[in-house]
């Protein structure tokens, strides 16, 4: 049993039941549409109370500290330099993250990241847990440093490290988006 597990089944009772079916909608296969509304802005009414019932879940549910990994198709932002050890990232949307490193390589496409989230404020455990999986998902206004990044172009992979840190910690550092390198404000961290 994954050390997960217990607080996935407690989750369970933290969270209401509309916070719930959203988390196992995004989970299952709606993370594409919900991704889709948040980046292009088309919360449809069919889609906003999924999102805002998904916040909802951040305020209320059990809160994850720890490392996390997640696998992705590679972010020319790292390779092109447009990101550097330093930097202060935010994601424009939700992360689907993992305890397990392993379990992020079915989703590796040319770039592994490490999360140390340590606020224990920016993450959930989900409330139905996929042993293949081992979810983590973690919320779209949350700001990183990048603490490492292990850029290989001529292999086609990066390897990234991310530090949780508090708005109070960025001072003057410009924020940027975490997958394309552009500048974004704190407020447009916050609205995505």
């Amino acid at each position: 049993m994954s050390r997960l597990q217990p607080s996935s089944m407690q989750q369970q009772y933290s969270l209401s039941y509309e916070s719930i079916d959203a988390l196992n909608y995004y989970q299952q296969n709606g993370y594409q549409a919900i991704r889709r509304a948040i980046l292009n802005g088309e919360n449809t009414e069919e889609i906003n109370p999924i999102i805002e019932h998904i916040d909802s879940a951040f305020e209320q549910g059990i809160k994850f500290t720890g490392e996390t990994y997640r696998g992705e198709s590679l972010i020319k932002a790292y390779s092109d330099g447009l990101i550097k050890v330093g930097d202060i990232v935010s994601p424009s949307t939700f992360l689907s993250t993992s305890v397990s490193a392993r379990s992020t390589e079915g989703f590796y496409g040319g770039q592994r990241s490490m999360f140390e989230l340590s606020n224990g404020e920016a993450s959930i455990i989900m409330p139905d847990m996929r042993t293949d999986e081992l979810e983590v998902l973690v919320n779209r206004n949350t700001f990183f440093e990048v603490t490492a990044i292990d850029a290989n172009p001529e292999m086609g992979m990066n390897n990234v490290i991310y530090r949780e840190i508090a708005a109070s910690d960025i001072g003057n550092r410009p924020i940027k988006d975490m997958h394309t390198g552009e500048n974004i404000s704190a407020l447009e961290a916050c609205e995505f």
